[in-house]
C-alpha cells in the first residue's frame, strides 16, 4: 500500500511540474511566433520599400529618356537601363509575392499549432 501512495504522489508532482512547464512553454511559444512574424514582416516591408525606389527610378528614367537617337547619345539614360529597372521591378514583385506566401504559411502553422491569431500581429 505504501508503494502505491508513493507512486501517486510522484505522479501528482510530475503533473504539477508539467503544468508549470506548459505555461512557461506557452510563453516561449508566443515569443517564438512573434519573432517569426516580426522577421517576415520586416522582410516584406524592406522589399516593398526597395520596390518603391525601383519604380521611382524607372519613372525618372522614363521621363529623362529621349526617343531621338542623336539626343539619346548625349544623355545618360538608355533603353538598356530602363529595361534593367523593369526587370528588377518584376523580380522584386516576385520576391514580395513569395514572402507573402511564406507569411501565409506561417499563419497556417500558427493556427495548426493552436496559437491565437493575435500573435501574428
Amino acid at each position: 500500500m505504501k508503494r502505491n501512495s508513493f507512486e501517486s504522489a510522484t505522479e501528482t508532482d510530475a503533473v504539477a511540474g508539467e503544468s508549470a512547464n506548459d505555461s512557461d512553454h506557452d510563453e516561449r511559444k508566443e515569443e517564438y511566433w512573434r519573432k517569426q512574424f516580426a522577421a517576415i514582416d520586416y522582410k516584406i516591408t524592406a522589399a516593398q520599400t526597395e520596390l518603391d525606389i525601383l519604380q521611382r527610378e524607372l519613372n525618372l528614367g522614363s521621363v529623362q529618356y529621349y526617343p531621338n537617337p542623336s539626343t539619346t547619345m548625349k544623355e545618360s539614360v538608355t533603353w538598356r537601363e530602363i529595361n534593367e529597372h523593369r526587370k528588377a521591378i518584376e523580380e522584386q514583385k516576385k520576391e514580395i509575392a513569395e514572402l507573402k506566401k511564406q507569411r501565409d504559411a506561417l499563419e497556417d502553422a500558427l493556427r495548426h499549432a493552436g496559437g491565437p491569431a493575435g500573435w501574428a500581429r
